[in-house]
């Protein structure tokens, strides 16, 4: 008899299609900052916030002048120094006054610097509209959580992709046996008793089981085997202990058991 093993031969390649995901268009960063300063330059909050700051510090700026001429009008030397109005004016007339003054305040702040801080806030608002701020953090989680989806997606395509074949040679191989079978079949009807079966083995069971339970049933072979060599050397050691009893008994004869078996 011979035995052999149909590998999968001839068997077509079984697998996924290749997975392509296509984002569509997407804009650069160029263009995502060009397109966030067109709606940011033609935001109307922008004009007007722009606009108020304009003409609050052209008023302040009118009052310096004015200031200036009231100065030559009373033949005083106009001030060689731009100062514009403080916001919090302090005049401490004795020491009690300075200690009550609350100094968190910022003494040196005047209405331009009012003005300047109220176009940032207008300005920044107006950023802020059109332009959303990015979370990096949850962003860089988010990419992580990806790359571990598409990582694991793979895996399961090659788990998936190895079942198939393995799905596959099986078919193959038991359509191999059946074809055979069919064939010895055949020749025995036509050659009656001068068949002589011939046996091969294309579909091998043990082929297509997992590693882990391969390695299971090996080892409950092994124990199996074991324990059966376990008890014949036990049967063995019995036999010998009953012909040394038959030997040592008065008038007994020696009986081999191993003869028996």
């Amino acid at each position: 008899a011979t035995a052999g093993k149909g590998g999968g031969g001839g068997a077509p390649p079984l697998g996924l299609e290749p997975f392509v995901f296509d984002p569509g268009p997407q804009p650069s960063a160029a263009e995502l900052r060009s397109d966030a300063e067109a709606r940011i330059r033609g935001d109307a909050g922008l004009r007007k916030a722009l606009r108020a700051r304009k003409e609050e510090i052209t008023a302040i700026l009118q009052g310096c002048l004015d200031r200036v001429g009231e100065q030559l009008e009373r033949g005083e030397e106009p001030c060689q120094k731009a100062h514009f109005p403080l916001l919090n004016p302090f005049d401490f007339e004795d020491l009690e006054a300075l200690a009550q003054h609350d100094f968190t305040i910022d003494l040196h702040a005047d209405e331009v610097d009012r003005a300047l801080k109220e176009m940032l806030s207008g300005l920044l608002e107006v950023v802020f509209r059109h332009v959303s701020v990015e979370n990096e953090a949850k962003a860089r989680a988010l990419e992580r959580h990806t790359d571990a989806l598409h990582a694991r997606m793979e895996t399961m395509e090659h788990h998936l992709i190895d079942r198939t074949q393995q799905l596959s040679n099986c078919r193959f191989n038991y359509f191999l046996e059946i074809t055979h079978l069919r064939n010895q079949l055949y020749m025995k009807q036509r050659d009656g008793e001068k068949f002589e079966p011939e046996e091969v083995y294309y579909f091998e069971p043990t082929d297509f089981l997992e590693e882990e339970l391969r390695n299971m049933l090996n080892e409950k072979i092994k124990m199996s085997v074991k324990n059966y060599y376990d008890k014949y050397h036990a049967a063995l050691r019995r036999i010998e202990d009953l012909e040394s009893q038959l030997e040592g008994a008065p008038g007994g004869s020696r009986f081999d058991l191993m003869s028996c078996q």
